[in-house]
């Protein structure tokens, strides 16, 4: 596979998971986009889902421009899909 359909695929998965809303409390805008909390340059972080975050377009150009600024948003972010974690079974 090349990596630009990896890409294409990695977004896809990134965004199903967040049910294409953005992963920002409170935000309801639309267009959304799957943001790398780890730049994609390092490559062993490249592909893997829990590197990315749904976000509007808004949030996702303030993310890039500002990563300081998103470093604490996107560990809450990731806090709270542990907790909210669902199964479809009982787990013993």
């Amino acid at each position: 596979m090349k990596r630009k359909d990896l890409d294409i695929q990695w977004a896809k998965a990134v965004k199903e998971r967040a049910r294409y809303r953005c992963e920002i409390e409170g935000c309801n805008r639309a267009g959304m986009h799957a943001h790398h909390v780890i730049k994609r340059r390092y490559k062993s972080e490249r592909w893997n889902i829990d590197n990315g975050v749904c976000l509007c377009f808004e949030h996702h150009q303030d993310a890039e421009t500002h990563p300081t600024k998103y470093k604490s948003i996107m560990q809450e972010i990731k806090e709270k899909r542990k907790s909210t974690v669902k199964f479809p079974y009982e787990v013993y």
